[in-house]
């Protein structure tokens, strides 16, 4: 709790003391009630408030700053681009205004499902806004948003053992999720709305596409949520997904489900061929000594009629295993490159 503190007081202070201390007038906001009117007036998206508190913050004490912060989060909320222009032609530093963003309301306060919602938003809607942000403060917000909400879902993890079976995203293997080590996903390469989803991210295939681009495949742990999507359930295996990241600045484009692996056409052809070699190297290196082969077999004792679209099965036979049991499934093939 006392970490917390200190690190929102730090916030609070970065927001008031970036200020040219020539352009502060205090007088505007004197005492409670205008202070109080200000906040209001910011959450309600007004223009002339937000730029009155970035004028005045350092008239202000920390409880002042930490309510106009959040009703700066409002104000982004409800229009993001204009909050991001505004805080880049103001006085105020706006990597500070950036991480303000990090205030969820605080309503919200007893609720950590909401408020990773919350942050989780925000920071989609600051990926399709980032034209507007120079790539390092992306960069530096993202990661501000990612380590807030992974420390709120990590607490809430807590209360859920992980599934002690793994099944792989594109094969059908099951596996003790518990005595194999895969490499965990990069946090710069995990959406942060898969953040927001789940927790224990791994990284089961990888391929370099044209440029800077890299192609990634992934799974985990994915929170199993109520209905209303208001409380966490338990934990569940995550089928997967495919993305593309830009290496030069680690924005993230999730292309497929993994269960559309070997039928989007987002996934090119060559890209995909690469990926299932990929997978299945990885594969061979966690489960070894014939454990994979062993694996392999048992799914087909499991499944007599269990077949592998064409590029993976290749894959398996490029790499020395026999899949000869399985069927090909020709028509998953994966689709031209557009």
């Amino acid at each position: 709790m006392r970490l917390r503190l200190a690190c929102t007081a730090l916030a609070l202070g970065a927001i008031a003391t970036q200020i040219r201390a020539a352009d502060v007038d205090c007088a505007a906001l004197s005492n409670a009630e205008q202070v109080s009117e200000v906040i209001a007036r910011i959450a309600r998206t007004d223009e002339a408030a937000m730029r009155q508190f970035m004028q005045g913050a350092t008239c202000l004490d920390d409880p002042s700053r930490l309510a106009a912060g959040r009703a700066a989060g409002e104000f982004f909320d409800q229009k993001p681009r204009e909050y991001l222009q505004l805080i880049a032609t103001g006085e105020a530093d706006d990597v500070s205004w950036l991480e303000a963003l990090n205030f969820a309301p605080e309503r919200l306060n007893p609720d950590p499902v909401a408020r990773i919602a919350v942050f989780a938003r925000r920071a989609e809607t600051l990926q399709a806004n980032s034209d507007l942000i120079a790539p390092a403060k992306y960069r530096h917000i993202r990661r501000k948003f990612q380590s807030r909400i992974e420390h709120l879902a990590s607490n809430l993890a807590r209360a859920f053992p992980d599934p002690l079976v793994m099944t792989d995203p594109l094969a059908g293997i099951e596996f003790d999720s518990g005595s194999v080590i895969i490499e965990p996903a990069s946090p710069d390469w995990v959406p942060i709305t898969k953040y927001a989803q789940g927790s224990d991210w791994w990284v089961f295939g990888s391929a370099q596409g044209a440029g800077s681009d890299l192609y990634l495949l992934i799974s985990g742990f994915s929170f199993r949520f109520s209905t209303d999507r208001t409380e966490i359930e338990g934990i569940d295996a995550d089928e997967g997904w495919v993305e593309r990241v830009d290496i030069r600045d680690n924005r993230i484009e999730v292309l497929a489900p993994a269960s559309e692996f070997f039928t989007s056409p987002r996934i090119p052809r060559e890209v995909a061929a690469a990926l299932c070699k990929d997978f299945v190297y990885r594969l061979s290196h966690v489960l070894k000594d014939g454990r994979l082969q062993r694996a392999l077999d048992e799914r087909l004792r499991r499944e007599p009629d269990a077949g592998l679209a064409k590029p993976l099965r290749d894959a398996f036979i490029e790499a020395k295993f026999d899949v000869k049991g399985y069927r090909e499934i020709p028509n998953r093939e994966i689709p031209p490159t557009p």
